[in-house]
């Protein structure tokens, strides 16, 4: 009887340990697979500069193996995983790329030789940029002026010069209304194009060095204008064409609390209710105690991370830092999930449950 005992309270402790583990096991799995941050899938294993970047509802991370080619890697934004690769041995905008690769409407505008462009459907126009000469690396790309195209008959109207101070831009965007322009004009100002005049109407500072402004979209009443430029937010007030004091306030806090800066392009929810910043964190990538925690180790570090900000509010609501090594590059919003670049692949983040953590 005693031996009948011990044996069966041994098999109840077999049972109730292999219970245990498998219950590890699965937790650790359900865990890992239901986390709200996971990577894309697929990309190489490569420690570079990897962007993200959407367009006409395709996703695709790239990145630059030399000075002109660019290696894009599209994504299916359900899957999370790479389903197809395009090589280009040109130093060309992607909105051109993906254009001419997947035969979009919009496709005779880079077969004309222009790089990027902004349609007006309702003038039937499109206001587009090309090189004044064939570029031989990135760092040559740069526009000169603004072609005004008739979309229907896709003739050439007008040609309008900007270049001021004998510097060409890189980029440029249509207002929702359609009856202004913004275009970067370096070394720090962006002029404001009248559409209808076809005339420059007013030119304004940017604060900061020069590195390019990357206009990423408007406010959904078409009120502010978001770039990011050198580290820097930049909020554009469209009613007075000046730039919005609150946008400074979150760079000092950015820079002050998380010691922190944006990285260009920016994203914004389904709803426009909050717009996402990739961040670079801490001043010097060599030293280990910056301000945020990563994600999925507690303790450690981050030097890369993303940045909710309400537009209501006008304030940062969450920082999630992602990379241990280096900043996050950039970011996309397709549906209800966040895609940010950095120099350790594609991160995804579902924005609800980011939102509830």
């Amino acid at each position: 009887m005693a031996y009948r005992r011990i044996l069966v309270v041994m098999v109840i402790m077999l049972v109730v340990s292999s219970v245990m583990v498998t219950w590890m096991v699965w937790s650790t799995s359900y865990s890992f697979q239901t986390s709200f941050v996971r990577k894309v899938s697929g990309l190489p294993s490569l420690f570079t500069r990897w962007d993200v970047y959407d367009y006409s509802g395709k996703l695709f991370a790239l990145y630059s193996p030399d000075d002109v080619s660019i290696i894009f890697y599209r994504i299916d934004p359900v899957t999370e995983q790479v389903i197809e690769t395009i090589e280009v041995k040109q130093p060309i905008h992607p909105q051109a790329v993906i254009a001419r690769h997947y035969r979009l409407p919009d496709a005779w505008l880079a077969e004309m030789g222009f790089f990027a462009w902004e349609i007006d459907p309702k003038r039937k126009v499109a206001y587009a940029v090309k090189p004044p000469f064939e570029p031989n690396s990135v760092e040559e790309v740069g526009y000169f002026g603004i072609y005004v195209v008739d979309t229907e008959t896709r003739e050439i109207k007008n040609f309008i010069e900007n270049r001021p101070y004998g510097y060409g831009f890189a980029f440029f965007t249509l207002h929702p209304s359609g009856q202004k322009l913004y275009v970067e004009s370096p070394p720090d100002s962006v002029r404001v194009l009248d559409t209808e005049k076809l005339e420059w109407v007013k030119e304004f500072r940017v604060k900061s060095d020069y590195f390019g402004l990357f206009f990423s979209g408007f406010s959904s009443d078409g009120k502010y204008l978001f770039a990011a430029r050198t580290g820097r937010l930049i909020v554009i007030n469209t009613e007075e064409d000046k730039v919005e004091e609150w946008g400074e306030k979150i760079n000092e806090e950015l820079d002050t609390k998380y010691d922190a800066g944006v990285r260009t392009v920016l994203a914004f929810s389904e709803d426009k209710s909050e717009m996402y910043a990739a961040l670079a964190i801490g001043s010097h990538i060599d030293i280990p105690d910056t301000p945020v925690d990563l994600f999925n180790e507690p303790g450690a570090k981050a030097h890369g991370g993303v940045a909710a900000i309400d537009l209501a509010q006008k304030k940062i609501v969450r920082i999630l830092g992602l990379t241990k090594k280096r900043e996050c590059t950039s970011v996309a919003v397709i549906g209800n999930k966040l895609f940010v670049g950095s120099f350790e692949g594609i991160f995804v983040i579902d924005i609800d449950r980011w939102r509830q953590q």
